[in-house]
């Protein structure tokens, strides 16, 4: 007689949770990799933008300190020409009183 091999299976259920938990830890792992993925763009964003930031900022620095430099170099010459004033009006009031 030969055997027959029955013709109800039973699922195995290590089986059926292996499948399961396989799937379960795919699904955690893709999340995870966007995950990374996406943090390693944010920083890479960051980065670049602050590069931008502090070239703009390193733009607004120097103009501002240019003009600073140009204003007190218009600024010192201003009082040089009103030391030289003043000391022609000294002068000339001194004629004046010479005179008199």
């Amino acid at each position: 007689m030969a055997k027959q091999e029955p013709q109800i299976k039973f699922n195995d259920p290590i089986e059926t949770i292996n499948k399961k938990l396989d799937n379960f830890f795919l699904i955690l792992f893709s999340v995870g990799f966007v995950f990374v993925i996406t943090l390693i763009v944010m920083v890479v964003t960051l980065l670049i933008d602050s590069f931008h930031f502090n070239s703009a900022t390193y733009k607004e620095y120097a103009e501002k300190t240019d003009a600073v430099e140009a204003t007190q170099k218009i600024n010192q010459q201003l009082l040089e020409q009103n030391a030289k004033n003043q000391q022609m009006i000294i002068d000339l009031a001194t004629q004046l009183l010479q005179k008199k």
